[in-house]
């Protein structure tokens, strides 16, 4: 695997890991507003959780690890996923995550085990 991976993949880990550290700021700020009811705790866990993703997952890419990618993928599907359920369906909103997705394709190769490798 090389050590160092494309430019475009540089990019995206550093809009996951900012996108990560804004949702993780997000959560706490939610959290130390005041009392919150069962279901925002739930959603402000899930937000948490999916920052955390972000961080770990724009990580892995930038350091070339073999889960990155597959883990990369269902994030940007993940993305997408959640842009329908919220109902905040637009172009950019769209057409972001699912350029990132097609991407990501593209560079599987980065990713994939060397012949002859552990």
């Amino acid at each position: 695997m090389p050590d160092s991976p494309p430019v475009g993949i540089k990019l995206l880990s550093v809009l996951w890991a900012a996108i990560g550290a804004g949702g993780l700021l997000q959560g706490v700020f939610f959290l130390s507003v005041g009392p919150a009811s069962r279901t925002e705790l739930l959603l402000i866990a899930g937000g948490l959780g999916l920052s955390i993703g972000y961080i770990v997952i724009a990580y892995g890419l930038w350091k070339v690890k073999r889960w990155a990618w597959p883990a990369g993928m269902a994030l940007a599907v993940l993305t997408v996923g959640t842009i329908f359920i919220q109902d905040q369906i637009g172009l950019v909103g769209v057409l972001v995550p699912l350029l990132i997705l097609a991407y990501l394709a593209t560079k599987r190769d980065v990713y994939a085990r060397q012949p002859g490798a552990a």
